[in-house]
């Protein structure tokens, strides 16, 4: 089974999304928060599910859409590990 490793940044993206939309509603970032953890299950499975970055040329780096939110991943099949690198609104621009 793939390993899953978050960064730091990820750790805070995700927290701070989940306290914006539960200012909005509870229900709303228990969802967004399911999908995440649902689309990192389908990862671990199928490392490759997302698509190439187009803003990076490391064929390595993937992303899945998640509602307005881009869950960016790194790919590191040699070592069987995940690395949940970012997540950030479609809007923003994207900084590797």
């Amino acid at each position: 089974m793939v390993q899953i490793e978050w960064s730091e940044e990820a750790i805070d993206d995700l927290d701070g999304i989940i306290a914006y939309l539960s200012k909005v509603s509870i229900q709303y970032a228990h969802s967004f928060f399911e999908r995440i953890s649902e689309s990192i299950e389908n990862i671990t499975e199928f490392p490759k599910i997302g698509r190439k970055v187009p803003e990076s040329k490391n064929p390595n780096y993937r992303e899945l859409i998640i509602q307005r939110y881009r869950l960016i991943y790194k790919s590191l099949e040699e070592e069987d590990k995940i690395i949940i690198m970012t997540i950030i609104h479609g809007s923003r621009l994207l900084k590797l």
